[in-house]
C-alpha cells in the first residue's frame, strides 16, 4: 500500500501521526512496514508509534545535480511524480532542450536506472534507458 499522510499544521504534535500508524500497522496486520518520512527527521512520530529507524540515507549525487538540472530547464521536481505533469513538461520542449534533458537523465548513476525505467530489470541497457 502507498499513500502520503499530510497533517494541518494546527493538528501537528498532538500525537496525531504517532497514533495513525500504529492503528495502521495494527489494522493491516503488519509485521513491518518501510517508510519514507522527510519530516521524520524534525518529529520522529513514527519513533513514538513504536517503530524502529533503520537507516537515513542521502541521495546520490548524480541525482540531485540531474533534479538542480532540471529545475533550471523550468520542471518543478515537487510534481515530479505526476504523469500529467511531466508529459505536458515534456510535450512543451524543443528538440534542443530534449536533448539536453536525456543528457541529464544519462548523468544519472546506473544504479538509479531500475527506477527510473519501466523495463522492471536491475540493468538496463542504453536503447531501454
Amino acid at each position: 500500500m502507498r499513500s502520503r499522510v499530510i497533517f494541518h499544521p494546527k493538528y501537528r504534535t498532538v500525537g496525531l501521526g504517532s497514533r495513525l500508524v500504529r492503528e495502521s500497522v495494527r489494522v493491516q496486520g503488519c509485521s513491518h512496514v518501510e517508510m519514507i518520512a522527510v519530516m521524520a527527521q524534525y518529529n520522529p512520530f513514527a519513533e513514538r508509534a513504536g517503530m524502529t529507524l533503520v537507516q537515513i540515507t542521502e541521495p546520490h549525487r548524480s541525482i540531485v545535480q540531474a533534479i538542480e538540472n532540471l529545475k533550471i530547464m523550468g520542471f518543478n521536481p515537487v510534481k515530479m511524480t505526476l504523469q500529467k505533469y511531466s508529459q505536458e513538461f515534456l510535450r512543451r520542449l524543443d528538440r534542443e532542450q530534449l536533448r539536453f534533458l536525456r543528457q541529464i537523465l544519462l548523468a544519472v548513476n546506473t544504479v538509479y536506472y531500475k527506477r527510473l525505467s519501466r523495463v522492471g530489470k536491475p540493468y538496463v541497457k542504453w536503447t531501454e534507458f
